[in-house]
């Protein structure tokens, strides 16, 4: 080599050795890269939000009915002898072969569970043939929290997942899977040459370690650049990891099905989604269509398009025959088989929006963003699905009914609260009358006036300012001077009653006496006293504010009920109980929060008064729909120009709160009596009353007859005798007269208070 071509010879050996070493850092770089991503967290994991497990235990008021449900609705089939995530049912006994489950205190194995009924009642119980005195079953899933990506996943190993799925995947997108390293060189000559004469990439050639590696690493345009590194790190990924490894990767990434913003991805998730039972327990044809899905799962889909999704799977399961990997005859029989996924209806049924929406609210308290969206937190919650889906289907009825009984409360639309009100358990929530779809959230943000709901926080100011239920209050015409101008209260019935018992302005809602109580106890007292059962007034505080010119939620009022129902206890409401991580470890619990605002004999008598509501007052019209035992206190709650129907009640465990109205403010032809009460009293008949109760009347309370005219002293015989108790140091002391009467009616309470001597 002559000297004058040696520099020129020495530069490109020094760009040549330049672009080496750049093109081993670039290796060293895309290396240490797909180790760590594949290694490490691939995906970002959604939270998944469970309902409440189902307890069982001897004795308990249940039905095999509404235990059957909850199974069919966890994706149980009816199967008599059948594996793990089956039932039969046979006359008075229901058979279980419960499914494994980890549970916020430890994981739970496959139990066969044998029930025995007596009419409505869990008579025996029986696990693995030894007698129980309760057991557990695994809960619904109810939704998930989903990354800003909205992809979701439910991770399978390859244990878990069935050879039929496996030898499906390998026939139709890489029968050479475990003869390549990463490339198939085959397949990319025969790609090229397509795209070739079609002046552009329509064919890709990829085996499925390049699709995995383009769906974890890379974006989805197709470029020459693209698939030149999508081959170098096939071949990358291949060294570093083993065929298993790879495999199991891609049955967890891949992209099968969607579901309204939700992206499917993984035939775990899928299985579910569309069969509603685990990916082991797919048959050869069920498999076969998830496989055939991947070409275009909307195309596919087999919801919307059946004919086109039975064409794929019988195509794949050609494949798997023409393969050896399935007979002839399994291929032929898995063609004639339905293919048996569910309805959109059935899917649609178990979404829960409203009451996720409160999850959400409440999760953001204690935890970020990234940690819902990407950590695959387990969140167990209160949700009772026997309440959910009860309290929905009456809320669609009813307004169904009032649609055709009333038209112009046509577009109506509504939300139900249901809370276990001893621990502040949030059981259910529906947020209009289309439950099962996400939107404008009723129970939550629909801040409305709540007319006579206020009430019971001027009769309890009054209570506790040395009031009893027999004071006289006054009903008589009212004015009161307002910035200058002279407001008018005026009762439901444009009536004026004249000298009433505390006790029956309140049953009957009198407005007019209501008042003028409060405007005696003072806007701040009965201001302090909401405050205390959970209700922030807004501030300046107005006369109108003791007929209910106060915005709030549903949710709102339950919690002010709540604090009434639970003997004083206010317990801040919650639809969270346990959270553990991706494995089953225990993070954080919600437990039960007490503090007593009420005094336990204040809030008794003012209970009467609200019990008095269902016996006599206005909502007497249901009382008889329910049993003479159970307990039950409420009130009615109507707005301005009857914009508003509400109704807030309770017996020994349960309060719901009824709001009906129409979002633009319209009027309504109902009150709350008419509107909201009925469908209140529908929603709680699957409340079960106490058998017994004790202990039931605080020390400081004694009970005596009185004159309901006078609130004086009377007799048990004599003539509007009623039966009511007092706080020791307010019963009346001067004596009514006494006209006897030959049939004395019994009071209601008395009655009542009986059954439990």
């Amino acid at each position: 080599m002559s000297t004058r071509h040696r520099p020129a010879v020495t530069t490109i050996g020094k760009i040549l050795i330049t672009l080496l070493a750049l093109a081993l850092a670039v290796l060293a770089y895309l290396d240490a890269w797909i180790v760590e991503r594949f290694n490490g967290q691939k995906w970002a994991l959604p939270a998944t939000v469970y309902a409440r497990p189902l307890e069982l235990y001897s004795g308990q008021a249940i039905s095999a009915d509404a235990i059957i449900n909850e199974l069919q609705a966890s994706g149980y089939s009816n199967k008599p002898g059948g594996p793990p995530g089956s039932f039969y049912h046979d006359g008075n006994r229901l058979l279980i072969h419960s499914r494994p489950f980890t549970f916020w205190d430890g994981p739970q194995l496959p139990t066969r569970l044998a029930l025995t009924f007596n009419h409505q009642q869990l008579a025996s119980l029986t696990g693995n043939g030894k007698a129980l005195t309760s057991a557990r079953l695994e809960p619904l899933e109810i939704g998930k929290i989903h990354p800003a990506k909205r992809e979701d996943r439910l991770l399978v190993t390859l244990d878990e997942t069935p050879p039929a799925l496996v030898n499906a995947l390998l026939a139709t997108e890489d029968r050479h899977f475990f003869e390549h390293h990463g490339i198939a060189v085959k397949s990319i000559a025969r790609a090229m040459l397509a795209n070739l004469r079609a002046g552009r990439v329509v064919e890709g050639g990829s085996t499925l370690t390049q699709q995995l590696v383009k769906n974890l690493f890379l974006h989805d345009q197709r470029r020459y650049t693209r698939k030149l590194l999508e081959a170098l790190m096939a071949v990358i990924l291949e060294l570093r990891a083993d065929k298993q490894q790879i495999l199991e990767a891609y049955i967890n990434e891949v992209y099968v099905a969607q579901d309204g913003q939700r992206a499917i991805h993984g035939f775990g998730l899928a299985s579910r989604h569309l069969f509603d039972k685990p990916l082991q327990s797919l048959s050869s044809a069920e498999c076969a269509l998830l496989v055939g899905m991947m070409k275009g799962p909307s195309y596919y889909n087999p919801l919307k398009h059946p004919q086109r999704a039975r064409q794929r799977r019988d195509l794949v399961l050609d494949l798997m025959a023409q393969q050896g990997m399935i007979s002839s005859a399994e291929a032929n029989a898995g063609k004639q088989s339905p293919l048996g996924v569910r309805s959109q209806s059935d899917i649609d049924r178990q979404h829960y929006p409203a009451y996720l929406d409160l999850v959400r609210r409440q999760l953001r308290r204690d935890y970020s963003p990234r940690q819902l969206d990407s950590e695959g937190l387990r969140i167990f919650t209160n949700l009772d699905p026997q309440w959910q889906w009860h309290s929905q289907r009456m809320l669609q009825r009813h307004l169904a009914d009032l649609g055709k009984r009333h038209p112009a409360s046509e577009g109506m639309d509504g939300a139900v609260v249901v809370i276990d009100h001893s621990t502040g358990d949030v059981l259910a929530i529906v947020g209009g009358r289309s439950p099962r779809f996400a939107g404008f959230n009723r129970a939550l943000d629909a801040r409305r006036p709540v007319g006579s709901l206020i009430k019971p926080a001027v009769y309890l100011a009054a209570l506790e300012n040395g009031y009893s239920l027999a004071s006289l209050v006054s009903d008589a015409p009212l004015t009161v001077r307002i910035d200058q101008q002279d407001w008018q209260p005026q009762n439901f019935d444009r009536q004026h009653h004249g000298e009433v018992p505390l006790y029956r302005a309140l049953a009957n809602s009198y407005n007019v006496a209501t008042v003028r109580l409060g405007l005696t106890l003072g806007l701040d007292t009965v201001g302090d006293t909401l405050q205390r059962l959970g209700i922030s007034p807004a501030t300046p505080l107005l006369p109108a504010m003791l007929l209910g010119a106060l915005e709030q939620t549903p949710l709102d009022v339950a919690q002010m009920y709540g604090t009434i129902a639970a003997r004083g206890f206010y317990t801040p409401l919650k639809s969270i109980r346990e959270i553990t991580d991706h494995h089953g470890q225990p993070l954080r619990r919600y437990p039960l929060q007490l503090d007593q605002r009420i005094t336990p004999a204040h809030q008794y008598l003012l209970d009467i008064g609200l019990q008095a509501v269902m016996q006599e007052g206005t909502g007497k019209s249901v009382r008889a729909r329910f049993a003479e035992q159970q307990r039950l206190a409420g009130k009615t709650g109507t707005s301005s120009d009857q914009r508003d129907s509400w109704f807030a009640g309770y017996d020994d465990g349960r309060l719901a709160v009824v709001w009906l109205g129409h979002d633009d403010n319209r009027s309504l032809p109902l009150t709350g009596s008419s509107g909201a009460l009925p469908l209140w009293a529908d929603i709680m008949q699957l409340s079960r009353p106490p058998a017994a109760r004790k202990g039931m009347v605080p020390d400081a309370v004694q009970y005596l007859w009185v004159d309901a005219n006078t609130g004086k002293l009377s007799g048990e015989r004599c003539e509007n005798a009623v039966y009511l108790p007092f706080l020791n140091g307010t019963e009346p002391t001067d004596l009514a007269q006494c006209n006897v009467t030959r049939n004395p009616i019994r009071h209601w309470f008395k009655k009542w208070l009986s059954l439990f001597d």
